[in-house]
C-alpha cells in the first residue's frame, strides 16, 4: 500500500492510521420469483445495495429465509430493469437495527450466484456491473 493511505496517529498517536476513501450505498428495489415459477407464485420484493452487486451475483436483503440451492429469476430496477437466473448461496438472519438498511426491516440476507446459459448472459452481467460501477464513479466525480 502507499504512503498516502496511512496517516500517523492510531491508538494514542501510536502506530499508522488508515484514511479510508469514501463509501457510497445505492440502494435498489428488487424482486425474486421461482425458477420455474410455480402456478400462483407472486414476486417476492427485496432491496439491495449495488455495492452487494458483483458480476458473478448479489446480495439481498428480504423477509423470510430463502432454501440455499432454490432457484429464482431476480429482477433488478436501477437505470434499466435486468433479469437474471440465479441461485441462493446463502442465507442468514439479519438484524436489520444494525444496518443501513433498518427501515426496510428485513430480517435475513441472502446471496444470490447468477446461473448463466450461455457466454452472451455472463457477459451481460458483466456489462450491466461495469455500468453500475461507471454510475457510481460518475455520481462520485460531480
Amino acid at each position: 500500500m502507499s504512503d498516502e493511505m496511512f496517516q500517523s496517529g492510531g491508538a494514542k498517536g501510536r502506530g499508522p492510521k488508515r484514511v479510508k476513501p469514501g463509501f457510497h450505498l445505492r440502494r435498489v428495489a428488487a424482486e425474486i420469483i421461482p425458477s420455474p415459477p410455480t402456478p400462483g407464485a407472486k414476486p417476492v420484493k427485496v432491496n439491495s445495495v449495488l455495492n452487494e452487486l458483483s458480476p458473478k451475483g448479489i446480495g439481498i436483503f428480504c423477509t423470510e429465509c430463502l432454501r440455499i440451492g432454490q432457484e429464482f429469476e431476480i429482477t433488478i430496477y436501477d437505470i434499466t430493469e435486468q433479469k437474471f437466473k440465479c441461485r441462493i448461496a446463502s442465507c442468514n438472519e439479519h438484524n436489520p437495527n444494525t444496518h443501513v438498511l433498518a427501515i426496510s426491516k428485513l430480517g435475513y440476507k441472502a446471496v444470490l450466484e447468477f446461473i448463466f446459459a450461455d457466454k452472451a448472459e455472463e457477459e451481460k452481467a458483466q456489462k450491466y456491473y461495469d455500468d453500475m460501477i461507471a454510475s457510481i464513479s460518475e455520481k462520485k466525480a460531480a
